[in-house]
Order: C-alpha cells, then structure tokens, then sequence
C-alpha cells in the first residue's frame, strides 16, 4: 500500500535559495558617509582691558586728555599762590624805597607791615630806621614764603591747601576793604577766582583717581 504522507512535509530549501541570499548587496546611502564638517563659531574678540563701571561711579571717558587738562587747570589755580607771594616782595621793597605806588595783587597785610614801619622810621635816627625797615621786611618776606609755600603744595594737588590759601587771601581782602582800596579789592576777587579754580580741578583728580581704582578691581580679582 503506497504512503503518501510524504506529500505534507515541508519543502526543504534548495542551494539556489541560499545563493540568491548571499546575492543580495547590502545597500546604504553613500552620502550618510560624508559628514558635513563642524562648524564653530568665530572667538568673540574682546578688549582684556574692559573694565566695569562700579554702581554709582561714572568713568570717565578716555577721549581727549582729561587728566592732563585737569592738571594744567590745577597748576595755573595754584601758581596763584606764586604770583601773590612774588608781587609782595615786590611791594615790601618798593614801599622801604620810600615809593608810593605798589602792585594791587599783592598782600595787604604785607603792605600794612612795611607802612607803619615806615611811618614809624620817620621819628628815628637812620641806623634804627634801617634796622626797623629791615625787620618789617623779613616779616613781609616770611609771609610771602608762606605763600610760596602754599604754592608748592598746591600744585601736587593737595586740596586743604587751597582751602587755608582762599581764607586767609579772603581776610587779607577785607583789609582793602576797610581801607576802601577798591581796585585791590576787585584785583583780590580776580585772584580768588584762579584759586577756586584749581581747588575745584584739584577734586576733580581726586575723583578720577577713585574712578581708576574701580576701573582696575576687576581684574585685580
């Protein structure tokens, strides 16, 4: 009797199945090899010298000369102090010359000095007078290289100076006042007004040298 139970078996692969298996290329898109290169930005280009304006501190602008104009301010407020003490001298050896003019610019103080010591020589022999003279002469001197001296101060920007400097040119003023010396008075107003100038450039500085500072913290830290 002929089985036909063979027939419901599976068909089993042939060679030519496996070959036409190993046949198939593998396919891939060649472009996903080309990778497009990496783009970076371009460095930020910054100034290392940037610097931080501080909350309540203006900086002020580097263009122009600002602290040089400020010092050239300063030094003409304070070669004030100069000219006051130089045209006393001069007032001090015209008046012991016995001349009857001066310069109104200079001290009255000095002026007052050299003419009562003139008035009192008068009375006295000419040795005493001399020795008289002289003295009231150092005196007006010493004062004026007071002034000088202010003057020396002044210039290297040392505020307190220009504060002493403006009081007492101010009491020394009143003095022409008294004397109703009008001229000297408005000559004394002109002068004052020099030296308010540099008093007020002198501040100026100050601050700027505080606004650097602040300038230059950032990168100290």
């Amino acid at each position: 009797m002929y089985d036909d139970r063979s027939q419901d078996r599976p068909t089993q692969p042939t060679d030519d199945f496996y070959e036409a298996d190993r046949e198939v290329p593998e396919t891939y898109d060649e472009t996903e090899r080309h990778l497009e290169p990496e783009t970076h930005d371009a460095p930020v280009d910054y100034d290392e010298t940037e610097v931080y304006e501080a909350p309540g501190h203006s900086i002020p602008s580097d263009e122009g000369s600002q602290p040089d104009e400020l010092m050239a301010q300063l030094h003409s407020g304070a070669n004030w102090f100069y000219w006051i003490a130089a045209l006393s001298v001069v007032n001090s050896v015209i008046i012991a010359c016995g001349a009857n003019w001066n310069f109104v610019v200079g001290l009255g103080i000095t002026q007052v000095i050299d003419f009562m010591a003139m008035l009192v020589a008068q009375d006295l022999n000419p040795t005493a007078a001399m020795v008289l003279t002289g003295i009231a002469l150092a005196i007006s001197v010493t004062i004026a290289g007071m002034f000088a001296g202010m003057g020396y101060l002044a210039n290297r920007a040392h505020t307190w100076v220009f504060i002493i400097g403006m009081l007492v040119y101010a009491c020394d003023g009143l003095l022409f006042v008294l004397f109703q010396e009008w001229l000297s008075v408005g000559f004394h107003a002109f002068a004052l007004f020099g030296l308010f100038a540099g008093f007020k450039a002198s501040q100026q500085l100050k601050t700027y040298a505080v606004d650097q500072q602040f300038q230059l913290a950032p990168e100290a830290s």
